[in-house]
């Protein structure tokens, strides 16, 4: 389908919607709050409880020595990437809950899905795995 075909459809059917004659699929979708604010005591707490040497730990979060260091020390913050990573590393579990919702909806979806094109239920693939009869054209 065209790029001109796509749109003119994606038109009609919101016109539609607003009429009252379509009813579009919607998904809510949650949105975590920004990480905390880390400073220099928070920093060297979470790498003192993983037993870690600056060097290691700035290998695990993947930046460098220096930038631990100053961390560390109160010269600089993390960003707000590095406060995410340090927050799932502080709490594992929190990242747990973002993922079982982001599941939650997934199902819920792929069931709409599934209802709406008649398609029969059947097990979910795991990601990244390919249907052998779709590589064989079946």
């Amino acid at each position: 389908m065209s790029l001109y075909n796509r749109l003119r459809t994606g038109l009609e059917e919101g016109i539609e919607h607003v009429a009252g004659k379509r009813t579009l699929r919607s998904n809510d979708v949650q949105i975590p709050d920004a990480p905390p604010s880390y400073d220099s005591d928070s920093v060297r707490r979470i790498r003192s409880r993983l037993r870690m040497s600056q060097t290691a730990f700035s290998r695990l979060v993947n930046v460098s020595e220096k930038t631990v260091e100053s961390w560390e020390q109160g010269v600089r913050r993390p960003s707000q990437a590095a406060a995410r990573l340090l927050q799932i590393i502080e709490t594992p579990s929190w990242i747990e809950s973002v993922v079982a919702i982001e599941r939650v909806a997934t199902a819920a979806m792929i069931g709409e899905e599934r209802a709406e094109y008649g398609a029969p239920d059947a097990e979910p693939r795991q990601p990244g795995t390919i249907d052998s009869n779709a590589r064989r054209g079946r």
